[in-house]
């Protein structure tokens, strides 16, 4: 049986593929430089390896702002969340987002998590570490992926704290 050879146009655009295709593995190493601020607003990873902690005032302004994104797309009850953390932050000097959303049958939504990775790719939080009960100097963030073609690809962010053990974990696919 003859093999049958793919048209001429098809492998042209199946070599470009190819020239294009790419991996990538990289890390790169967040030091943490900021004071502690005097109100904030924590978080305990899924996980419960790590407790990321943000200043309130710079949390509640970027979660606001997605927040309000999507109540004017309908989405009222994600307004909830922060209306919450603004009435604890007055009584508390750091607000617990998971006992919070717990407490107030209150979902810890996805405009929070609009909020959580870029501050913490940015570097704009601490880390408190639940095993060695202190917080961090730095953590680790990994990126890879593969990219294939134009809108074709994967890839994954993972934080991990100076110890090794991933506390959060961002992936993508296109």
């Amino acid at each position: 049986m003859k093999k049958k050879s793919i048209p001429p146009k098809l492998k042209k655009i199946v070599d470009e593929w190819k020239k294009q295709r790419r991996e990538w593995d990289k890390q790169k190493e967040i030091k943490i430089s900021l004071d502690l601020s005097p109100k904030r607003v924590a978080y305990t990873t899924e996980n419960q390896v790590a407790k990321v902690v943000f200043d309130y005032e710079d949390f509640i302004k970027a979660y606001e702002k997605e927040a309000e994104w999507g109540y004017q797309r309908g989405d009222f009850k994600y307004r909830s969340l922060a209306e919450k953390i603004k009435k604890e932050i007055i009584k508390l000097d750091e607000v617990d987002i998971n006992t919070l959303a717990k407490e107030s049958n209150v979902p810890i939504d996805h405009y929070f998590n609009r909020v959580l990775y870029p501050f913490v790719k940015k570097g704009k939080v601490f880390l408190y570490d639940r095993e060695n009960k202190s917080y961090v100097d730095f953590y680790i963030i990994r990126d890879y992926g593969v990219y294939a073609a134009p809108l074709m690809g994967q890839g994954t962010f993972e934080f991990k704290l100076p110890n090794g053990k991933i506390f959060l974990e961002e992936s993508w696919r296109s």
